[in-house]
């Protein structure tokens, strides 16, 4: 596995594994992240790839069917978006879009430096998206739906460093939206989980788990 350049791993506690968790979380090349259930796992490992990471899971066999709805789901929702933005005519696929202030201000045609995300969100939407996020750093995020949008300033948090907070928040909002079908619980983890990652110490963000991040919300 290691050999194949895996460097996420997820895992379901079992006796058959005995020793191999521990390896893992001692292996310096590998973040290792247990789960609960195995469609966690995917949902972990589906956001670990969308943060440029090549992950596994290791699972029975006898858990395949548990994963088959949460494949289904990742496949339709997430997926299909691989270069959603490189291909202006692929965006109209895109289910939950996620971008920050430059990216909305650039596919929305606005100006960056006096960006309305509110104004950049609509005109998102009305190239095909379902729902739009738009990050804005310190400040917080905007998430917008056709009917709705809701607005929630970060979480002050004492900034050791910004490096990962993106990926966080998607890796964080890919894994929640595994669980549930509705957005601003996924957003409020996924924001939690990113100011968890801007506020710790890096050699230790790799080890945040999903307890971690609801404990600190």
């Amino acid at each position: 596995m290691l050999q194949s350049g895996m460097d996420f791993v997820s895992s379901v506690s079992c006796k058959q594994l005995a020793g191999v968790p521990e390896v893992l979380d001692q292996t310096p090349t590998v973040t290792f992240i247990p789960c609960t259930k195995e469609d966690e796992g995917m949902g972990l490992c589906a956001g670990a790839f969308l943060g440029g990471m090549n992950p596994a899971i290791i699972m029975q066999d006898t858990a395949f069917g548990a994963v088959v709805n949460t494949l289904a789901t990742l496949i339709d929702s997430v997926l299909r978006r691989d270069h959603a933005l490189a291909e202006p005519e692929a965006i109209e696929r895109v289910d939950i879009l996620v971008v920050n202030r430059l990216e909305a201000a650039q596919h929305a045609g606005l100006d960056e430096t006096a960006l309305d995300a509110e104004r950049a969100a609509e005109r998102l939407i009305e190239r095909g998206p379902t729902n739009v996020i738009v990050t804005l750093g310190g400040v917080g995020f905007l998430a917008r739906k056709e009917d709705a949008c809701f607005e929630l300033p970060a979480i002050d948090v004492d900034v050791v460093s910004t490096r990962g907070a993106g990926d966080a928040f998607i890796e964080a909002l890919a894994a929640e939206l595994t669980r549930m079908s509705y957005l601003r619980l996924p957003a409020e983890f996924a924001q939690a989980a990113a100011a968890l990652t801007v506020s710790t110490r890096q050699e230790y963000s790799v080890r945040l788990d999903r307890k971690k991040v609801l404990d600190f919300k």
